[in-house]
Formats: structure tokens, sequence, C-alpha cells
């Protein structure tokens, strides 16, 4: 026969235990009890912001070459192809007098499948008295040879999709043609860099 003292104190303890099991589990306000996540607003650790883009834009629509003392920016779009990898030919100009001419391949144009035209930057400069014309491509070789147009060329260059930028050597092919014509000295190469950014 079951005795029913113990019957009683067993079902005094389920009882017990039920209680403590709702009381952990609410607290009678909708909370669970467990630690609530961490809350910006009141000091609490906030998630780790988005890592920003590794190459931006540079810049306002244009493009803007430095030669040696002398800054252009040339607002006019003329034209643009470009993509992050398939290089950028681009040309923009100032007014109807100073134009600048931009082909870029991709970095690996040396070893690609496809056959890339060599980098190059030009710019003409017709609104002076003088005329000037800057050129940086290795085609300058093989109608200047044995003169420092040889090393007028893009050194480094990097892009994304609408824009460029990079640095090089410069010279004015229309002083080095008055040079040969009048036996004179040569002009000498001058550092550029430049900046394009295209219309989206």
């Amino acid at each position: 026969m079951t005795n029913p003292s113990l019957l009683r104190r067993i079902v005094v303890a389920l009882f017990g235990l039920a209680l403590l099991a709702a009381g952990c589990g609410d607290d009678g306000d909708g909370d669970s009890g467990a630690d609530p996540a961490p809350d910006s607003s009141d000091g609490g650790e906030s998630a780790p912001a988005a890592e920003p883009e590794a190459d931006p834009p540079p810049g306002d629509v244009g493009a803007v070459v430095t030669i040696g003392d002398l800054t252009y920016e040339l607002s006019e779009e003329n034209t643009c192809i470009s993509n992050e990898s398939g290089g950028m030919s681009s040309q923009f100009s100032d007014g109807p007098d100073i134009t600048a001419d931009f082909n870029l391949p991709p970095l690996d144009w040396e070893t690609s499948s496809t056959q890339w035209e060599p980098p190059g930057v030009g710019l003409r400069d017709r609104s002076g008295e003088g005329r000037r014309s800057f050129s940086s491509t290795v085609r300058l070789a093989d109608t200047y040879p044995g003169t420092d147009a040889e090393q007028a060329t893009v050194t480094e260059w990097e892009f994304g999709d609408g824009w460029a930028r990079g640095t090089g050597q410069m010279i004015d092919t229309q002083a080095l043609v008055n040079a040969e014509a009048d036996g004179t000295a040569p002009p000498a190469l001058v550092p550029f860099t430049f900046e394009v950014v295209c219309e989206p």
C-alpha cells in the first residue's frame, strides 16, 4: 500500500520544481531572462562598419592633366569607353583649343591574349600664340629615335569602371619638331600626372 505522506511530499516537490522553472523562464513582463543584445544607443558595441571601396572615383567628371608646372582642367567629355577590366579610351577638351586623349590598356596588356596598343596620353594646346603638343607613348621612339622621346611613356596607371589615373613622362613633340628644323637642342622630358572621370 502506498504511503500517503510520501506521495504528498513527491507532489509538493514536483510542484515546487515547476514553479522554479517558470520563474527562470519568464519574469512576468515577457522577458525570457536572457541577456539583451548590445544596443549602440546605450553604449553597447555596434556592428563593424563596412570596409570602404578599394578604389573610389578620384573626383568630379572631367580630366585633370598636370605637365610640369602646367595644369589643365578639361570638363568636356567627348568620348569615353571604359570598364574595370578592359582599359579605357577617352577624350576630353576645354573649349576648341585644348584636347586630351587617354588610351590605357589593361594592366596585364603585354601578356594578354588580346592585342592591345601600348598606353598613351596626349594633350594638344592651341590656346596661345605658340602650339604645344605633349605626348607620352612608346610609339614616339619610332618617330624620333635617339631622342628623349624614347622615354616618354605612361609608367604607372590604374582604373576602375569609368575612371583612371596615372603618371609618366611627356615630351612636347611640337617643340621637338621645331628643334630638329632649327638645329637647336631638343626639349627635355617633363613629368606628368592625370586623372580622368567619365560620365556614369
